[in-house]
């Protein structure tokens, strides 16, 4: 699956631009995938991951299987539509 998300979110925009921080790309997965802000214990949890050296393909691999972001787009799922 990280391999596949790599195809759809490289590091460039509109994920923070050209080599966004960590910080900025966990920002936009929090507004571009779940559509909120991310509550602070989160998005630090998130920026040390990728600090860490968790790829950024599997880091939008999780907030995409989220049980939010299942929630959100189950309507849509759940009829046939592919949400990207």
């Amino acid at each position: 699956f990280a391999s596949a998300g790599a195809a759809f979110v490289p590091r460039a925009a509109p994920f923070g631009g050209e080599n966004p921080s960590h910080a900025d790309y966990v920002d936009e997965l929090y507004d571009n995938v779940l559509g909120r802000e991310g509550e602070a214990a989160g998005r630090d949890f998130w920026i040390r991951s990728l600090d860490q050296g968790m790829d950024d393909a599997e880091l939008l691999m999780v907030f995409a299987d989220s049980p939010e972001n299942l929630a959100q787009t189950a309507d849509d799922t759940d009829a046939g539509i592919w949400v990207l």
